[in-house]
């Protein structure tokens, strides 16, 4: 339950993890900035469908199979008028429910607090956070804390001067570096690479892995390289889409060096239609 917290968190506040074909670059209006917005979604979303299947490979055509257990790539989100996230469920491989999260926000459409529910309804966790921004609007520091006022965890954030993240720094309740994230942008303000840091042993943090990324009109990945410490290629990703009327993708079919691995498939339904 640990892990599927600091997931829905992670979610919640829409930082580097996401889902890898969210729009993850934070050079954004942040007057107008909400949960479609940094979700990559367009138009007026009212509800998100989102499963995630194995594949099934036959001659001449790729079919989806079972579905693949992550709960964190099953779920069911709606939202509100103003464009936010306001309630996720999350599913199993099964198709039963396994948490089901609800946020709330404040007058500037950021996050304040998220509520987790067991499969039985039953809070299990409660979040607040608490943030600080620089003179451009940009946050540079998030603190999670639970429903007795104490401390989770502490992010600390920098950016470029087109405001476009460049650093995350993950602390520990203890204040001490677990890890750091480091970023860089194209001209778009696509995140083109993602590299890894862990500094939770080391007296110095260690590279871990490192991510590039490239993308296509829609701002969506459609390939993933990623390279070891070492700076060797460890696998190589290419992701493509079916879109629908609003240009948001509906299928996704990801393959892993050149082998269809799973098809994702949304649904999505949208005020006023």
């Amino acid at each position: 339950m640990k892990n599927i917290t600091l997931v829905l968190i992670t979610l919640a506040l829409v930082s580097c993890s996401n889902t890898k074909v969210s729009k993850i670059s934070q050079n954004t209006n942040k007057s107008k900035e909400n949960s479609l917005t940094i979700q990559n979604l367009n138009g007026n979303v009212r509800y998100l469908k989102t499963r995630n299947y194995e594949v099934i490979e036959k001659p001449g055509e790729i079919i989806k199979g079972a579905l693949r257990g992550y709960s964190w790539n099953n779920t069911d989100s709606k939202y509100d008028e103003t464009g936010n996230e306001i309630e996720r469920n999350g599913y199993n491989k099964n198709g039963e429910i396994e948490y089901k999260s609800e946020y709330k926000y404040n007058d500037a459409n950021k996050p304040i607090e998220m509520t987790l529910y067991n499969p039985e309804g039953e809070i299990k966790k409660i979040n607040s956070y608490k943030r600080i921004f620089d003179t451009n609007g940009n946050r540079i520091e998030l603190t999670t804390y639970d429903k007795n006022e104490k401390l989770i965890s502490k992010e600390k954030f920098k950016f470029d001067a087109s405001g476009n993240n460049i650093e995350k720094a993950q602390y520990s309740t203890g204040n001490q570096l677990d890890y750091k994230s480091k970023f860089k942008y194209d001209l778009q303000g696509n995140r083109i690479e993602f590299a890894y840091y862990d500094c939770s042993v080391m007296v110095e943090c260690e590279l871990k892995y490192n991510f590039l990324y490239k993308y296509d009109n829609e701002g969506n990945i459609i390939e993933e390289a990623q390279y070891n410490s070492s700076g060797e290629l460890a696998s190589m990703n290419n992701l493509k889409y079916e879109y629908d009327n609003k240009r948001n993708w509906i299928k996704r079919i990801k393959f892993k060096d050149s082998t269809p691995k799973e098809i994702t498939v949304r649904e999505i339904e949208y005020y006023n239609n």
